[in-house]
């Protein structure tokens, strides 16, 4: 990857485009900051940046398809469910994904396929990792 967190716009049909975003959850838990295996690796780091340029590239982009990609889910039908990342990660990612429209995040983390579209939210949620062993 050539950033923690950076975008690609391609083209499509009829000369549209689709921005992915792609985002590095790590920082947005604030447990991961007290945590010897975890805290290293996000020390330092700024996550009110990463998600000011989030904010803003999602305003500023006028791809017609707007992606945003994570390894933490928001949601998840597997073990994880109230697990402290995942509800984390979804406080800030979720007002975000609502503000903008953004209609799909992707993320991984449980190690299992998913697709959830949880009522009353504008995006669906797409865990495509699937454990193959």
């Amino acid at each position: 990857m050539p950033a923690r967190y950076y975008s690609k716009t391609f083209k499509i049909k009829d000369n549209d485009e689709v921005l992915i975003a792609f985002i590095d959850t790590n920082p947005l838990i604030p447990e991961f900051y007290q945590n010897s295996e975890y805290g290293p690796h996000v020390a330092g780091q700024q996550p009110e940046k990463q998600l000011q340029w989030l904010d803003h590239l999602l305003q500023s982009s006028k791809a017609k398809w707007k992606i945003v990609v994570g390894h933490h889910p928001l949601y998840t039908a597997g073990p994880r469910t109230e697990n402290y990342d995942t509800l984390a990660v979804r406080k800030v990612l979720k007002p975000l994904l609502e503000k903008h429209r953004i209609p799909l995040y992707l993320s991984g983390h449980e190690h299992s396929m998913q697709h959830l579209k949880v009522q009353d939210n504008c995006f669906h949620q797409s865990s495509p990792e699937a454990d193959l062993k």
